[in-house]
C-alpha cells in the first residue's frame, strides 16, 4: 500500500466515522436540540460563506451562502401557525428577511452583509438556548411540583415544540413578542 492509498483511506475512514457521529447525534436529540443545531450550522455556513466574500474565493461563498439559505428554508418550514399564528407570522418575516440579506450578499459579494446575516444567528443561537435553559428550569420545577401557575410555559413556534404567547410579559422584557415560554 503507497503512502497516497493509506491517505487516502485514512480520510474516507475518518468521514465515515464523522458521519456515523453525525447521524448517532441528530437520531438521538431532543426537538429543541435538533433546532439548537440547526442554527449552529446557519451560523457556521453564513462564517464560511462570509470569509470565502471576504477573500474572493467565490465557490467558498457560493456553498456557504447557499447551505445558510437552506438552514433558513428549514427554519421557515419548520414554523406551525396553529398555535401561536401571531408570533409565526413575526418569525416568518424576520427568516425571510435574512434569507433575503443573503441573497443581497451574493449578489453584491459584500461580507459586511453577511455580518448580518451572522449576527442574527449569533442572536437566535443566544436566545434558543436561554429557551431551553428555561425548559430544564421548568420540568424541574414541574417534576419538583412546585410550578407556579401563573408561571406560564414557554412556547415555541418551531419544531415539535407547541408555542403560545403568556399572558404577562416580564418587566424590563424587550422583546418586541413579548414573554414565551417553552413546553416539552
Amino acid at each position: 500500500m503507497t503512502d497516497e492509498s493509506f491517505s487516502m483511506n485514512t480520510t474516507a475512514t475518518m468521514n465515515d466515522q464523522a458521519i456515523a457521529y453525525l447521524r448517532n447525534r441528530v437520531m438521538s436529540a431532543r426537538p429543541e436540540e435538533l433546532r439548537l443545531m440547526l442554527i449552529e450550522g446557519g451560523l457556521r455556513f453564513a462564517h464560511m460563506g462570509r470569509e470565502g466574500l471576504e477573500s474572493k474565493n467565490f465557490e467558498q461563498s457560493f456553498n456557504g451562502i447557499s447551505q445558510c439559505q437552506a438552514v433558513l428554508s428549514e427554519m421557515i418550514t419548520g414554523l406551525d401557525r396553529s398555535h401561536s399564528p401571531e408570533l409565526v407570522d413575526r418569525l416568518h418575516g424576520l427568516y425571510s428577511f435574512i434569507y433575503s440579506r443573503t441573497v443581497d450578499a451574493g449578489l453584491e459579494k459584500d461580507p459586511a452583509i453577511m455580518d448580518e446575516v451572522t449576527r442574527f444567528f449569533d442572536y437566535e443561537r443566544e436566545t434558543w438556548i436561554m429557551l431551553m435553559e428555561k425548559l430544564v428550569e421548568e420540568n424541574d420545577r414541574d417534576v419538583a411540583g412546585t410550578i407556579a401557575p401563573d408561571n406560564a410555559s414557554m412556547a415555541v413556534a418551531a419544531g415539535s415544540a407547541t408555542p403560545s404567547r403568556s399572558s404577562a410579559t416580564s418587566p424590563g422584557s424587550s422583546s418586541p413578542m413579548g414573554s414565551i415560554s417553552i413546553q416539552g
